[in-house]
């Protein structure tokens, strides 16, 4: 299942100079705000990052009623403890969830 799936046509896609792909998507009716799934050429069905941007700070973003601006405790209430964590550097933490599937909408 990819992000393509779930939202259709991306209103953006690009690469970043780390060679990582995304696929960008509007989540209002306004366009104040989106979502962005970054994946792997590698492996383009596992969603490496999910970035949210927009001005209203408690938009639904569509995962599983998370809210954009909730923290770690929140997510982790939602999404459960992840089964691994790792330090990615200047990217933050990743969570990893094993075998979990995350509705996308």
């Amino acid at each position: 299942m990819t992000a393509r799936n779930e939202f259709g046509k991306p209103m953006k896609s690009g690469r970043y100079d780390d060679g990582f792909q995304y696929d960008a998507y509007f989540i209002n009716p306004d366009s104040t705000a989106y979502i962005v799934f970054e994946f792997t050429d590698k492996d383009t069905s596992s969603i490496w990052s999910v970035q949210v941007s927009g001005k209203e700070s408690k938009i639904n973003i569509g995962l599983k009623g998370l809210k954009f601006g909730d923290d770690s405790i929140g997510v982790k209430m939602v999404l459960g403890n992840p089964d691994e964590r790792e330090n990615i550097g200047k990217y933050g933490e990743q969570w990893i969830l094993m075998e979990q599937i995350i509705p996308l909408k």
